[in-house]
Order: C-alpha cells, then structure tokens, then sequence
C-alpha cells in the first residue's frame, strides 16, 4: 500500500504525553516513504511501524514534526537531505532496520540539526567498532542513544578519539568501501561520455556491485556484510 491522502484521513491519530499529535501508519506493507504532505504538517508524530520501507527520502516541509517512528522496516539508505524541511526533528527511530555503513550515520548527522533522541538498535552498524562513540561525536546534539543517555564521559572519550590522529585512521577505514563505488560510478559515466572501450566492462562491474548492495541490504550477520564489503572492494580494485 502506498501513502496517499485517502490513507491518511482514514488513519488513526492520538494525542500523547506532551499533547503532540501523532498518526499511526503502522503495518500497511508502505515501501515508500512519500506524500506526507497530505498529513498538512498537523502531527508531531508520525508512526510507520512495521512497513516496508527501503530508504529514509527527502521529506516535505513539515515543521511540527517531533518524532519520526521506522522502527520494523528495511531501511539500509538515509537521504543526505531527508530532514532539510523539517527542522524540529528531535527523535528518529530506526530500530530493527537494514542499516550496516556508517555512510548512513554521516548523512543522519548532515541533516538532523537539532536531533535529541536515536535509535539504531537491531541494525548490523551498531555491531561495528566504535559505533556508539562515533555516532556521539557525529551528532553532537544527541542526548540519548539507543534508549541509553549519552554521559558526558562519553563524549569526552568520542572527543578524544575522533579528533586524533588515530581517530582519522578509524574514520578513514571506515569508508575505505565506499569511495571506491562513488569513483567506479563517476568512471562509468566518463567511459559513456567518451565512447570509451571499456564502458561495458565497467557496466559489468556497476551491475555486480548492484548485485552485492542488494545482498548487504539482506545480510543478517556482520560477517555476512564485511566479507560482502571485501567482495565490493576486489571489484573496485580489477
């Protein structure tokens, strides 16, 4: 089923705890998170419980919007400007996704200016080292993590680490994977422009790669990702 404004008006809306008013968009199988501005910006809340959805997209202005609830989705891709029109954004909760790059982090941060409360519980990144004092120093507005409160001791140690020299190698470590694909993709593009003779041979590389994201975005260990990652990374340096 997809948003439209026939489903929102039929959908359930309740008043919480600090008289907010949120709609319950919860298990309708929504793959794509879209229309919302048919809510004409009247919830604090927005429930999409238990759907389908695959990536967090630019959503429309929407500046009364507190919390934004995705928990039991299959989100493994954030939009860079997903929150650009809603700037009192305080709470997203990703609990129960698909999320395994801390790529996606980096974009939480980029447009959630004012984010309070996160939870990435139950997504393979929150397995990888450093998670959670990366994502502290990332969103250095974060008062909780996860349902824990970030400690002020935290964000000394976030603080420390990421702004020293060893900090820059775990970053750079990081997103070693994913650099090589923005530069394979920008390749492609040059080789097609060109009229290159290697533009099918990077069209097959694009087209696995492809192949290997779909299979991150199903992987249900983080072994099972990192030696998919390494698979990204062979392609990359052929």
């Amino acid at each position: 089923m997809r948003i439209t404004a026939e489903l929102i008006q039929k959908s359930g809306t309740t008043l919480n705890p600090i008289s907010e008013f949120c709609i319950d968009l919860r298990g309708y199988k929504i793959p794509f998170l879209e229309n919302l501005s048919a809510t004409n910006d009247q919830f604090g809340t927005i429930d999409l419980t238990d759907n389908e959805i695959v990536t967090i997209e630019a959503l429309p202005q929407l500046l009364r919007l507190r919390t934004l609830i995705l928990t039991n989705n299959r989100i493994t891709r954030v939009d860079s400007n997903f929150a650009e029109s809603c700037p009192g954004l305080e709470s997203l909760l990703l609990t129960n996704n698909k999320i395994s790059k801390f790529e996606e982090i980096d974009k939480i941060a980029q447009t959630c200016k004012s984010l309070l409360r996160l939870s990435l519980m139950g997504n393979l990144v929150n397995q990888l080292p450093n998670y959670r004092l990366y994502v502290i120093h990332s969103i250095p507005t974060l008062r909780v993590l996860d349902f824990q409160k970030v400690s002020q001791k935290e964000r000394i140690a976030a603080k420390k680490l990421f702004e020293s020299d060893k900090g820059a190698q775990i970053v750079k470590e990081m997103h070693k994977e994913i650099a090589p694909a923005k530069k394979l993709a920008g390749s492609k593009r040059t080789q097609r422009e060109e009229g290159g003779a290697g533009a099918e041979v990077e069209e097959e590389e694009a087209r696995k790669i492809a192949e290997l994201d779909a299979k991150i975005a199903k992987a249900t260990s983080l072994e099972e990702v990192q030696e998919l990652h390494k698979q990204v990374a062979q392609i990359n340096e052929q």
